[in-house]
């Protein structure tokens, strides 16, 4: 969502400046007649802050704003959404077709694009791992780039769907490293939501156990993408970390992924 921190900013100028405005009247201008009654000016105050703090609670607790440009479409990409909206016409109940198409709108932030393909096809299938794994991605960063009307509740029902569905679809495919990717690069961006930003460090340890039995068991492509994820979690849990051991030990471990990154970065 485009201009959010602008529109934050505006809204919370408008609270200030109508508070400010009470406070010189010195009253709550209240009316008895017929029972208490607030002035409308009140009413606004009050829903314009309700509206600001329950949305700064739900950013604090992971579902914050952020702007989801939509990227530009190559003429390849072109080609292949009319290829794949061809073949769902052809074939209406398959799934993996569905999240083909999904996934080329997610990367391509094109979000309620992306949700409206991706929810049918976790609708006809509702055990596809990898449907299930970037229909909650997306969900994911739809629930930041929402504004909530309803004080922040909205935002972090979606964000705990979005995050339960991630869970759910490592649980149905535990070894798809595709559905491992989606919930960690996911993840990455909730490290204020503590309990969920951990999961990281599970998929870590799956991940280390392949490497370590089968130093080739992922694609190359596959391994640059944990090893940069990984260092990017450590750097994130260093930042929050309160003990100075803890932030040692994050800071050893960022490092490591770094270097492996490289390190593999340069064997393709």
């Amino acid at each position: 969502m485009k201009y959010t921190r602008l529109l934050f900013c505006i809204l919370i100028l408008l609270v200030f400046v109508q508070q400010q405005a009470f406070a010189q009247r010195g009253n709550l201008n209240l009316s008895f007649k017929g029972g208490m009654e607030m002035d409308q000016g009140r009413i606004v105050t009050i829903l314009l802050s309700s509206f600001i703090i329950g949305n700064m609670v739900a950013w604090s607790m992971g579902a914050y704003p952020r702007d989801f440009p939509v990227k530009p479409y190559s003429d390849l990409d072109r080609r292949t959404i009319q290829d794949l909206h061809l073949e769902i016409a052809q074939n209406p109940d398959e799934a993996d077709i569905r999240t083909e198409l999904g996934v080329i709108y997610f990367s391509h932030n094109d979000l309620d694009k992306a949700e409206a393909v991706l929810s049918s096809a976790v609708d006809r299938n509702p055990e596809n791992a990898e449907a299930l794994a970037v229909y909650s991605a997306n969900e994911a960063k739809q629930s930041g780039a929402m504004w909530d009307f309803t004080w922040g509740i909205s935002k972090l029902h979606r964000l705990g769907k979005a995050v339960d569905g991630l869970n759910r679809s490592v649980e149905l495919d535990p070894e798809n490293f595709t559905v491992r990717l989606y919930r960690v690069n996911t993840l990455l961006g909730l490290d204020n939501r503590k309990g969920s930003f951990a999961r990281i460090f599970d998929d870590e340890l799956w991940f280390l156990k392949h490497i370590e039995s089968d130093p080739d068991y992922f694609p190359w492509e596959v391994k640059l993408e944990f090893y940069k994820a990984l260092s990017a979690a450590y750097r994130a849990w260093e930042a929050s970390a309160s003990e100075a051991h803890e932030k040692k030990r994050s800071r050893h471990k960022a490092h490591i992924y770094q270097q492996n990154l490289i390190t593999a970065g340069n064997k393709p």
